[in-house]
């Protein structure tokens, strides 16, 4: 899709609503790019060339994405211009001694590849769609994002058939399951570049937003792990997803000093994530 047709609407927007809209940009067209390069790690082994080019080919339709994310959100920074993070090296599958391919490592990939496009990126484009609308941004920019979700639903099923053969059976529970951590850790983490509200109802008004998404992305992973194809027991991926989501608020205080502010909403006693408050 060109967005040469689409207005520039930066600098419109109050500083802290164009900070939060670029880091969204930013973070999905760093996933985009790390998915790119998973896709083309998987390509090397493939089992046959027809699952090779399905691989390739969608490893380069993550690039065209990430492009197509890099004109939008140009068009939200006064500049121009978004400062983009490099990619960062994506795992590969390993070749066991003697040539073969070690298959531990290539399922590890395949269900990592499977779980940030299936729960991470549908997560992220949802969040911005959501900040997209909250900004009254033009039309033209949902309808780009929706297509590209459109077609991510395709893309995911190909791409689980080019990895397993047709088949779900190479990715056992144990290793789907493992996968969740990688994806909370994605999700919570990050700093996003945006100021943490000091007022109390604005405080709780971000922690909201933001455990209102990691319950949806939740959600989408027990779609897509207790689907038949996987088998795995709803609450195991939901006792996961909120393990991990601990780990990860407080790995989030020790990388950046300070407690995460959906902690400190709970600390407050806001009662909207009872399940959370529990466990922070």
């Amino acid at each position: 899709m060109s967005t040469a047709g689409l207005p520039t609407p930066g600098r419109a927007l109050h500083p802290y609503a164009r900070q939060r809209l670029t880091g969204r940009f930013a973070e999905l067209i760093r996933h985009e790019q790390e998915l790119a390069v998973s896709l083309r790690s998987l390509a090397v082994p493939a089992p046959t060339g027809s699952s090779r080019s399905v691989l390739l080919d969608h490893a380069a339709q993550h690039e065209r994405d990430a492009g197509l994310l890099r004109s939008l959100a140009s068009r939200f920074s006064p500049s121009g211009c978004l400062l983009e993070e490099p990619a960062k090296p994506g795992a590969t599958a390993r070749r066991a001694v003697g040539g073969g391919v070690d298959t531990r490592s290539y399922a590890r990939l395949g269900a990592r590849y499977v779980l940030y496009e299936g729960v991470l990126i549908d997560s992220l484009v949802a969040a911005l769609r959501t900040d997209l609308r909250v900004a009254a941004a033009p039309e033209g920019f949902d309808e780009a994002l929706e297509g590209m979700a459109d077609a991510a639903d395709a893309r995911r099923t190909q791409v689980r058939e080019a990895l397993t053969g047709g088949g779900w059976g190479a990715w056992n529970s144990g290793v789907l399951v493992a996968g969740l951590d990688n994806v909370v850790r994605a999700l919570v983490v990050p700093e996003r570049g945006a100021v943490v509200p000091m007022i109390p109802v604005a405080l709780t008004r971000q922690a909201r937003a933001l455990t209102d998404q990691w319950s949806a992305a939740c959600e989408r992973a027990v779609a897509l792990l207790a689907s038949p194809r996987s088998s795995v027991p709803e609450d195991d991926v939901r006792g996961c997803w909120w393990s991990s989501t601990r780990e990860a608020l407080a790995e989030y205080r020790q990388l950046w000093g300070r407690e995460h502010c959906v902690v400190r909403a709970a600390a407050a006693g806001s009662s909207f994530m009872p399940l959370l408050s529990r466990q922070v």
